[in-house]
């Protein structure tokens, strides 16, 4: 049992580096039953890719 949690374990992202709050855009939508949830990532999207890219920028950077 235990090898099949250690397997299929995953690692959210969004949460550990608090990508623009995507985490919390997310259970927000879920809590009220948002069906709209493509039109409030449009809206913070820039703001989000923003944030991973400065993660990404930053995790490439200290490989050197």
């Amino acid at each position: 049992m235990l090898d099949i949690i250690f397997e299929s374990r995953v690692f959210e992202l969004s949460m550990i580096y608090g990508w623009g709050d995507l985490n919390v855009i997310f259970a927000g939508a879920m809590e009220s039953n948002n069906p709209n949830i493509v039109s409030t990532l449009e809206r913070t999207g820039t703001v989000i890719q923003t944030a991973i890219d400065r993660t990404v920028d930053a995790i490439l950077s200290n490989e050197n």
